[in-house]
């Protein structure tokens, strides 16, 4: 079993350029620890992580990352598992970091809600492909593609809850089954014969903004 000191300890020492922090080990955690919401960072030094709980252990797992002073992170899907209070604190904690220390974020989630509190961009994926990119707040304003329109709306009427939950009907298909035209063409209520055949390129809609559907693209 491995401890959460040396863990700290462990990762600080690989490289030269944190060989200074890695004498002074203790005091960095500490901070870190209480920088991701963890008040009593020098308790969590002397625990094993199967005696914290979910939320903690992520959130030590970012302090970790943290260590580094990354240019970019990648989060997938950082907030399973947690409670909604602890959700949107940790949601906060990775706004303040991106404006604090001036790092980038990819995040990957199925939350509309989390991509929209986070992103400047979004690039949203139906069966492995990119199927619309653009400006967040573009995409949430004016969704091209038929199925972010089909998540939007979903999340919308879950978020308001005045009105039955739209679901796109049919379901996902199985990644090594793909069809040889657009994957969410059976799905699709704007669907034409032409989708069964081939796989549309991304089209350029300006703004940066882009989509993968015939229904953009010229001829």
């Amino acid at each position: 079993e491995w401890h959460i000191r040396g863990v700290f300890d462990r990762s600080a020492t690989k490289s030269a350029q944190h060989a200074e922090r890695a004498k002074n080990w203790r005091p960095a955690a500490i901070q870190l620890l209480k920088d991701v919401g963890i008040p009593h960072g020098d308790r969590v030094l002397g625990q094993f992580p199967h005696q914290l709980s979910g939320g903690m252990l992520q959130r030590t797992l970012i302090a970790l990352v943290l260590a580094f002073e990354p240019e970019l992170i990648v989060a997938d899907e950082p907030t399973t598992n947690l409670d909604n209070i602890v959700e949107r604190q940790i949601l906060r904690l990775f706004r303040d970091l991106q404006k604090r220390l001036n790092c980038a974020f990819i995040f990957i989630t199925h939350d509309m809600s989390i991509a929209h509190m986070l992103c400047d961009r979004i690039a949203v994926m139906y069966a492995g492909r990119i199927v619309e990119s653009g400006p967040t707040k573009d995409v949430f304003a004016n969704p091209k593609h038929p199925y972010t329109q089909g998540l939007l709306a979903s999340a919308l009427a879950l978020e308001t809850k005045t009105e039955r939950l739209k679901e796109i009907p049919g379901e996902l298909p199985s990644p090594s089954k793909l069809p040889p035209g657009c994957s969410f063409e059976p799905r699709c209520t704007f669907a034409k014969p032409v989708c069964r055949e081939r796989l549309p390129d991304m089209t350029d809609l300006g703004g940066g903004r882009a989509v993968r559907c015939v229904l953009y693209q010229n001829g």
